[in-house]
């Protein structure tokens, strides 16, 4: 039993470290990210930076970022340019993806790697429903 349990440790620990931010994310990270637990979630809509960012609940915060998979390549160009910023909190962690749609992919910003990949159509409209949400600040 002790064995057991020692091995069910280390393979959840294998699973919870933190990623090397010099290498670039697998699709396998992006689906795990894409379901965490987040808070302080927000997007900040192109051409609004001096307006605060849009509030956004943790599920549209998952579902933007799963529109993000697959990952089809990672780019060596930069992500120059007023794009999408999301931004949410994983633990201590503080978290911005920089998101541009491109030529029928998008391309995305995560610690400083650009990749090119993802569902530009069902991202933009997740966008199109935070933008349509009334704000509930009360």
């Amino acid at each position: 039993m002790r064995v057991l349990m020692f091995a069910a440790v280390l393979n959840l620990l294998a699973g919870c470290s933190r990623h090397d931010p010099t290498e670039p994310i697998t699709n396998e990270q992006l689906l795990l990210r894409s379901q965490s637990a987040m808070h302080f979630t927000t997007v900040q809509m192109p051409g609004t930076r001096n307006q605060a960012p849009n509030p956004v609940s943790q599920g549209d915060m998952q579902r933007l970022i799963g529109t993000l998979h697959p990952i089809d390549r990672v780019s060596p160009n930069p992500l120059l340019g007023d794009c999408y910023t999301l931004s949410y909190q994983a633990g201590m962690d503080p978290t911005w993806v920089r998101v541009r749609i491109g030529d029928g992919k998008l391309a995305f910003e995560w610690d400083d790697i650009v990749y090119v990949g993802g569902d530009p159509s069902t991202f933009l409209d997740i966008v199109e429903e935070i933008r349509s949400t009334p704000d509930t600040d009360e």
